[in-house]
């Protein structure tokens, strides 16, 4: 049973999230197993314990608390991003692509999937990068963060002309992009 959310929860959770962000994972993880036996259906402490789990290696239980999380707030897409970047980090991409197109339209959607195709590009896998940047693309046909990911990807696959043609039209759209620049000029 789920207790109303009290001082104590708050404070207790305020503690987790700064060894948290402290880098303190064993504190933080402590802290946030300590909300969740006040109140087991406390959204950000089911989060955030997912992600101690997640980055020091125990992803079925970080799974776990991501599935608690979408139930306690169905729709929510936060739940639903860290499950398909566990599934693309062990190497699942088609399942990480169904989750993903499984959350409703949302205005995080497009940074959790140029995240998840950057690091599908540093691990060498051009098609799901790709696939990725395509979706963002499909929506924000002038997305600069995607096009000057595509560039890379160009880049990465030799095509130089292609990359450097990118990378200009990102700049035409935002000249402060100092990245694209970089890129650009590399390629001359």
């Amino acid at each position: 049973m789920t207790n109303a959310p009290s001082a104590d929860h708050a404070q207790i959770f305020a503690a987790a999230l700064a060894r948290h962000d402290a880098g303190d994972s064993n504190g933080a993880e402590s802290g946030y197993r300590a909300v969740l036996a006040l109140d087991a259906d406390h959204f950000d402490a089911l989060i955030n314990l997912g992600n101690v789990l997640a980055v020091t290696g125990r992803t079925t239980e970080a799974a776990e608390l991501y599935r608690r999380a979408a139930k306690t707030m169905p729709g929510h897409p936060l739940p639903a991003y860290n499950l398909a970047k566990l599934n693309f980090d062990s190497g699942d991409f088609a399942t990480a692509m169904k989750i993903l197109n499984a959350v409703p339209e949302d205005r995080h959607i497009d940074d959790t999937q140029l995240l998840l195709a950057t690091a599908a590009l540093r691990a060498g896998y051009s098609d799901a990068t790709r696939e990725l940047i395509d979706t963002v693309l499909a929506r924000t046909p002038e997305s600069a963060p995607a096009l000057e990911l595509l560039g890379l990807l160009e880049e990465a696959l030799g095509n130089y002309g292609q990359a450097a043609n990118l990378f200009r039209r990102v700049l035409d759209s935002d000249p402060t992009r100092l990245s694209a620049l970089r890129h650009r000029s590399r390629l001359r």
